[in-house]
């Protein structure tokens, strides 16, 4: 699942300007609409309104998860277990993205907006 956020430059107080601005793919590429609701709720900028905000389970009743057997999901064992050699150990992960030194710019905060920006891409935040 994926989408873009784009900017919005309106100064005005909308708590939902963030799940507003999320552009979807169409068509075949579109994911189903339990999913961008799912996300939507998630990306409420008003904390208090942000699905989980109440706890765990609100995120667990969303309509997305519908049929997970919760309670089964601790039961079962991990098909995959790593052995770390210490706390910091990024072996699993592929060389790629260890050896990439992100450099981080923050701008925009007056605004209220953080945009950090490293040598793989920009991340907008509000």
């Amino acid at each position: 699942m994926k989408g873009l956020i784009t900017p919005n430059d309106d100064d005005d107080d909308d708590d939902n300007d963030i799940a507003e601005g999320v552009e979807w793919p169409e068509e075949e590429f579109a994911p189903p609409d339990d999913a961008k609701d799912l996300v939507s709720l998630l990306l409420q900028h008003n904390s208090v309104e942000r699905l989980g905000s109440g706890g765990a389970h609100e995120v667990k009743e969303h309509l997305f998860f519908d049929g997970i057997d919760w309670q089964g999901l601790l039961r079962q064992k991990a098909e995959f277990v790593p052995q770390l050699e210490h706390d910091e150990d990024t072996s699993y992960f592929d060389s790629t993205y260890r050896a990439t030194h992100y450099c981080m710019t923050l701008a925009g905060v007056g605004k209220g907006f953080v945009v950090a920006t490293t040598d793989t891409g920009m991340l907008l935040s509000r």
